[in-house]
């Protein structure tokens, strides 16, 4: 197997400051000053499945508007 060592390079350097540069951002609370947030909220659908969901609206909003619900699923590799 023929290595290509700039190409190699090329990947461990953007690695290096792609970590870089994540360790150097600012961790910052949720701005709850503007911002009414949910953070237990269950849902249950018809199947019967339980889904955790984090609900955040904007304060002073009381009519109804549209959501997005973005779904990751957590389970362990054995």
């Amino acid at each position: 197997m023929k290595i290509n060592l700039v190409k190699l390079g090329v990947a461990v350097l953007c690695l290096i400051m792609g970590m870089e540069t994540f360790a150097q951002q600012k961790l910052t609370l949720p701005d709850s000053s503007n911002y009414i947030i949910n953070d237990s909220v269950m849902i249950k659908t018809k199947y019967g499945i339980t889904l955790s969901a984090v609900v955040v609206r904007k304060k002073g909003v009381l009519q109804k508007l549209p959501a997005a619900l973005f779904l990751f699923y957590l389970f362990k590799y054995e």
